[in-house]
């Protein structure tokens, strides 16, 4: 489908496409009061400053992507939801990270010691390979900050705002997908609700999401292995009517993971993505 193109905070336009760091696509009709941002699916990496530190080839980008979740939920417009999708890689520069998750392995001017292996700007790969030969300086982080991540959530705070205003309350679904075994050896649920501890989101939403998921068939463990990241933290405030809930797709069930490409079965899960934004969008207004 053709996306809408937007303009953002700041005169910035965004149009899908991997050259630009994300894009903003709203709904075609009968809107409603989702919005679904994709962070962690882009593969890009820019040439010039902005890439510069990523030493990392497709492959391993690729692992530690969450892979083909943008295209799981391509049709949330056509469904009604607002749709974010970052395009560039994580290794770039980590969306769904707060500013403060650095330290002096990746900024030189941090004081924090070297902890922080999967912060702001990636330390290493998934599997432990070095990505950064050093600490970058401040002002290359502050590009990176002014660039991408400062645009993006620029645009979801917008996004909600915009939202509330016409429905009464903004429902942000962070849509992820997690690896299907855990460093132990133990298969993870196939579908995992974050909020924080039953914090960022209503009753209604966390409820929604269970049912949708139990409904297709799904094992659902909340907040187990995660608990929702930057983003739902940030913005989930539903006594503000602002609701957010991270939702973790087992991989396992759309893609051959070592393979990394989509099984049999991704159109099946593509129908559960619509379904559960369509599902969250009859919730309407704040109860």
């Amino acid at each position: 489908m053709e996306p809408n193109r937007e303009a953002l905070a700041e005169g910035h336009e965004v149009v899908l496409g991997t050259l630009s760091p994300f894009s903003l696509t709203r709904a075609i009709a009968n809107e409603s009061p989702v919005i679904v941002e994709v962070p962690h699916a882009g593969l890009h990496v820019p040439t010039g400053p902005l890439g510069a530190h990523v030493t990392s080839d497709a492959q391993e980008r690729l692992r530690d992507a969450d892979i083909f979740v943008d295209q799981l939920f391509q049709d949330a417009p056509a469904v009604g939801a607002s749709l974010l999708v970052a395009h560039w890689s994580r290794h770039v520069i980590d969306l769904n990270r707060s500013l403060r998750d650095v330290d002096a392995a990746t900024v030189e001017t941090s004081k924090r010691p070297p902890h922080i292996k999967y912060g702001l700007i990636w330390q290493a790969t998934g599997r432990g390979r070095q990505l950064l030969a050093r600490p970058l300086s401040s002002e290359a982080v502050g590009d990176l900050v002014q660039a991408v991540h400062d645009p993006y959530h620029r645009a979801i705070a917008a996004e909600i705002e915009r939202k509330r205003k016409l429905f009464g309350r903004a429902i942000l679904l962070a849509a992820h997908s997690m690896p299907s075994i855990d460093a132990r050896g133990n298969r993870r649920a196939d579908i995992v609700p974050g909020t924080c501890g039953r914090t960022s989101a209503s009753q209604d939403v966390v409820n929604a999401v269970d049912h949708m998921a139990s409904t297709h068939g799904f094992v659902v463990r909340h907040d187990d292995p995660y608990r929702g990241g930057y983003t739902t933290q940030k913005y989930g405030n539903p006594d503000n009517h602002v609701d957010a809930i991270q939702v973790e797709i087992n991989r396992s069930l759309y893609a051959n993971e070592e393979e990394q490409r989509p099984h049999p079965n991704f159109e099946r899960i593509r129908r559960f993505a619509d379904a559960l934004v369509s599902r969250l969008g009859a919730l309407g207004t704040k109860p």
